[in-house]
C-alpha cells in the first residue's frame, strides 16, 4: 500500500531525483591472477518511488587510471 501511494505521489507532483556517480569493482580472471578493475557508474534516482536510471559511464578501468583522471577511492 505504501508503495503505491509513493507512485501515486510521483505521479502527481513529479519525481525527486537525486544523481549520485560511484566506481563498481569488477574481478577479472586473468592468467590465475584476479585483477580488480573498475566501471564508473551514474544513477539518477528518485526519494520516493526508487525509479532509477543507470548509466555506464567508463568500463574496465584499472585503480591508477581513475586517480589520473581525478576519482577518489575509499576501501
Amino acid at each position: 500500500m505504501k508503495k503505491l501511494l509513493k507512485e501515486w505521489r510521483c505521479r502527481l507532483f513529479g519525481h525527486r531525483m537525486y544523481e549520485e556517480v560511484f566506481a563498481e569493482r569488477r574481478y577479472s580472471f586473468v592468467a590465475r591472477s584476479r585483477m580488480p578493475l573498475y566501471r564508473v557508474v551514474r544513477e539518477h534516482r528518485c526519494d520516493r518511488c526508487d525509479k532509477c536510471d543507470r548509466k555506464i559511464l567508463r568500463s574496465d578501468i584499472r585503480r591508477s587510471q581513475l586517480l589520473k583522471e581525478g576519482w577518489f577511492i575509499e576501501r
